[in-house]
Protein backbone atom coordinates (compact mmCIF):
# COMPACT_ATOMS: atom_id res chain seq x y z
CA UNK A 1 0.00 0.00 0.00
CA UNK A 2 2.86 2.39 0.83
CA UNK A 3 4.41 1.82 -2.62
CA UNK A 4 1.08 2.53 -4.33
CA UNK A 5 0.72 5.76 -2.38
CA UNK A 6 4.28 6.78 -3.27
CA UNK A 7 3.64 6.04 -6.95
CA UNK A 8 0.43 8.08 -6.82
CA UNK A 9 2.28 11.03 -5.26
CA UNK A 10 5.06 10.76 -7.86
CA UNK A 11 2.63 10.68 -10.77
CA UNK A 12 0.73 13.61 -9.33
CA UNK A 13 3.95 15.61 -9.16
CA UNK A 14 4.70 14.74 -12.79
CA UNK A 15 1.19 15.70 -13.91
CA UNK A 16 1.47 19.06 -12.20
CA UNK A 17 4.96 19.73 -13.52
CA UNK A 18 4.17 18.77 -17.10
CA UNK A 19 0.82 20.52 -17.16
CA UNK A 20 2.36 23.92 -16.57
CA UNK A 21 3.23 26.14 -19.48
CA UNK A 22 6.37 28.20 -19.01
CA UNK A 23 6.27 31.84 -19.95
CA UNK A 24 9.03 33.95 -21.38
CA UNK A 25 12.01 33.58 -23.64
CA UNK A 26 13.91 30.60 -25.04
CA UNK A 27 15.88 30.11 -21.82
CA UNK A 28 12.59 29.58 -19.96
CA UNK A 29 11.61 26.86 -22.41
CA UNK A 30 15.02 25.21 -22.05
CA UNK A 31 14.69 25.35 -18.29
CA UNK A 32 11.26 23.69 -18.53
CA UNK A 33 12.78 20.76 -20.42
CA UNK A 34 15.33 20.30 -17.65
CA UNK A 35 12.42 20.37 -15.19
CA UNK A 36 11.23 17.11 -16.77
CA UNK A 37 14.59 15.58 -15.87
CA UNK A 38 14.53 17.06 -12.36
CA UNK A 39 11.00 15.90 -11.63
CA UNK A 40 11.73 12.43 -12.99
CA UNK A 41 14.84 12.19 -10.81
CA UNK A 42 12.92 13.26 -7.72
CA UNK A 43 10.22 10.68 -8.44
CA UNK A 44 12.93 8.04 -8.90
CA UNK A 45 14.35 8.90 -5.49
CA UNK A 46 10.90 8.66 -3.91
CA UNK A 47 9.73 5.54 -5.73
CA UNK A 48 12.17 3.09 -7.28
CA UNK A 49 9.10 1.03 -8.28
CA UNK A 50 8.59 3.42 -11.20
CA UNK A 51 11.89 2.20 -12.64
CA UNK A 52 13.01 5.64 -13.77
CA UNK A 53 16.69 5.69 -14.52
CA UNK A 54 19.27 7.96 -16.03
CA UNK A 55 19.31 5.86 -19.22
CA UNK A 56 15.69 6.67 -20.01
CA UNK A 57 15.07 9.11 -22.82
CA UNK A 58 13.09 12.28 -22.09
CA UNK A 59 10.22 10.70 -24.06
CA UNK A 60 10.21 7.64 -21.81
CA UNK A 61 10.18 9.86 -18.75
CA UNK A 62 7.28 11.91 -20.11
CA UNK A 63 5.40 8.76 -21.03
CA UNK A 64 5.33 7.86 -17.35
CA UNK A 65 2.46 10.37 -17.22
CA UNK A 66 0.58 8.19 -19.69
CA UNK A 67 1.69 4.73 -18.57
CA UNK A 68 -0.70 4.58 -15.63
CA UNK A 69 -3.54 4.40 -18.18
CA UNK A 70 -1.96 3.35 -21.51
CA UNK A 71 0.25 0.58 -22.81
CA UNK A 72 2.25 0.69 -26.04
CA UNK A 73 3.26 -2.81 -27.11
CA UNK A 74 1.20 -4.81 -29.60
CA UNK A 75 0.07 -7.56 -27.26
CA UNK A 76 -0.28 -5.51 -24.06
CA UNK A 77 -3.73 -5.36 -22.52
CA UNK A 78 -5.80 -2.21 -22.37
CA UNK A 79 -5.61 -0.38 -19.07
CA UNK A 80 -7.93 2.41 -17.95
CA UNK A 81 -7.16 3.84 -21.39
CA UNK A 82 -6.64 1.91 -24.61
CA UNK A 83 -3.43 0.27 -25.72
CA UNK A 84 -1.83 2.80 -28.08
CA UNK A 85 0.01 0.36 -30.36
CA UNK A 86 -0.58 1.30 -33.99
CA UNK A 87 -2.86 4.25 -33.27
CA UNK A 88 -1.16 6.78 -35.59
CA UNK A 89 -3.20 7.05 -38.77
CA UNK A 90 -6.21 5.37 -37.18
CA UNK A 91 -9.60 6.84 -36.42
CA UNK A 92 -10.09 7.99 -32.81
CA UNK A 93 -12.46 5.98 -30.67
CA UNK A 94 -11.91 2.70 -32.49
CA UNK A 95 -9.86 -0.02 -30.82
CA UNK A 96 -11.09 -3.56 -30.45
CA UNK A 97 -11.85 -4.48 -26.85
CA UNK A 98 -12.00 -0.93 -25.50
CA UNK A 99 -15.09 1.18 -24.81
CA UNK A 100 -14.51 4.82 -25.68
CA UNK A 101 -16.53 7.87 -24.69
CA UNK A 102 -19.20 8.94 -27.17
CA UNK A 103 -17.37 12.26 -27.57
CA UNK A 104 -14.26 10.54 -28.87
CA UNK A 105 -16.16 8.03 -31.01
CA UNK A 106 -18.09 10.81 -32.77
CA UNK A 107 -15.12 13.23 -32.99
CA UNK A 108 -14.09 12.30 -36.53
CA UNK A 109 -10.42 12.60 -35.52
CA UNK A 110 -7.74 10.62 -37.30
CA UNK A 111 -4.59 10.47 -35.17
CA UNK A 112 -1.66 12.34 -36.67
CA UNK A 113 0.92 14.79 -35.34
CA UNK A 114 -1.49 17.76 -35.38
CA UNK A 115 -4.45 16.00 -33.77
CA UNK A 116 -2.27 14.33 -31.16
CA UNK A 117 -0.70 17.69 -30.27
CA UNK A 118 -4.15 19.22 -29.68
CA UNK A 119 -5.16 16.16 -27.66
CA UNK A 120 -2.02 16.18 -25.50
CA UNK A 121 -2.39 19.91 -24.85
CA UNK A 122 -5.94 19.69 -23.50
CA UNK A 123 -8.01 16.54 -24.13
CA UNK A 124 -11.23 17.88 -22.58
CA UNK A 125 -11.11 21.06 -24.66
CA UNK A 126 -10.24 19.25 -27.88
CA UNK A 127 -12.93 16.58 -27.46
CA UNK A 128 -15.75 17.73 -25.18
CA UNK A 129 -17.24 14.77 -23.36
CA UNK A 130 -14.06 12.70 -23.37
CA UNK A 131 -13.59 10.45 -20.37
CA UNK A 132 -9.82 11.00 -20.37
CA UNK A 133 -8.92 12.66 -17.08
CA UNK A 134 -5.62 14.30 -17.98
CA UNK A 135 -4.81 17.98 -17.54
CA UNK A 136 -2.62 18.09 -20.61
CA UNK A 137 0.91 19.14 -21.47
CA UNK A 138 0.99 22.79 -22.49
CA UNK A 139 4.70 23.12 -23.25
CA UNK A 140 5.35 22.63 -27.00
CA UNK A 141 8.83 21.16 -26.47
CA UNK A 142 7.42 18.53 -24.11
CA UNK A 143 4.70 17.78 -26.64
CA UNK A 144 7.39 17.33 -29.33
CA UNK A 145 9.34 14.95 -27.10
CA UNK A 146 6.29 12.86 -26.23
CA UNK A 147 4.94 12.75 -29.80
CA UNK A 148 8.34 11.69 -31.17
CA UNK A 149 8.51 8.94 -28.54
CA UNK A 150 4.97 7.73 -29.29
CA UNK A 151 5.60 7.71 -33.04
CA UNK A 152 8.51 5.34 -32.54
CA UNK A 153 7.16 3.18 -29.72
CA UNK A 154 3.68 2.51 -31.14
CA UNK A 155 4.78 1.21 -34.57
Amino acid sequence: MKNQFTILIGLTILLIACGQQPEGDKSSREESTSEVEEVAESVEAESPALEINKNMSPGEKLFILCSACHSLKKDDAHKTGPNLHGFFGSKAGVKEGFKFSEGLVSSGITWDDASLRKWIENPAEYVPGTSMAFIGIKDKKRQDILIEYLLEETK
